[in-house]
């Protein structure tokens, strides 16, 4: 089974406004679902359970994590953490290369 979840601040002030070298600095990621899939009667699978993560900065995909967090049913557990630092060290320059490649794309030829 998969989840979707889409997250977006509450808080404009947590990262609006801020240099998205900020996001480089995160070592790990941490998520808390348990409360979450208990109520919605989560029944695990038989396979491990993994996070695959897309990090979108003004309409552009900067990075993606994927990782397996542990065996079937880890989520419910509580709180589990993934790494992103090799990830979110490229995110200023993967968000300059593409704000670069939709420039380029935009300026008729």
């Amino acid at each position: 089974m998969q989840i979707r979840f889409v997250y977006e601040s509450e808080d404009f002030a947590q990262f609006g406004g801020n240099p998205i070298g900020l996001l480089s600095k995160m070592e790990s990621l941490g998520v808390n679902f348990s409360e979450f899939l208990k109520v919605i009667k989560f029944i695990p699978g038989i396979g491990d359970d993994s996070l695959s993560l897309t990090v979108w900065l003004n309409g552009v995909d900067v990075a993606k994590v994927e990782g397996k967090v542990g065996g079937p049913g880890t989520f419910l557990a509580g709180q589990k953490s993934l790494s992103v630092e090799n990830q979110f060290r490229r995110i200023p320059e993967a968000y300059t290369q593409k704000i670069k490649e939709k420039a380029t794309q935009a300026v008729p030829h």
